[in-house]
């Protein structure tokens, strides 16, 4: 994974676009500590297909049991 710099990333932005459209992964860091993280779009896309399917899957459950529901955000982000 390449890692840049807050300051490096500003000034080459589209050189990172380009890179991580092409697959690879950059970490940006701000004085020293890793602050996110470029990953290509269709990289991203996966995970949040696996989590949308495990939470449906869990309020499911939850709802088999035949009583009514009032979910909070807390348990719809867990």
């Amino acid at each position: 994974m390449k890692q840049v710099t807050s300051t490096e990333a500003n000034r080459d932005f589209s050189k990172l676009l380009q890179a991580v459209a092409h697959g690879e992964q950059v970490q940006i860091s701000s004085r020293g500590r890793p602050v996110a993280v470029m990953l290509p779009a269709a990289h991203s896309r996966g995970g949040a297909r696996a989590a949308t399917l495990e939470l449906l899957a869990r309020l499911q459950a939850q709802a088999a049991d035949g009583q009514p529901r009032d979910w909070s955000r807390d348990d719809l982000y867990r």
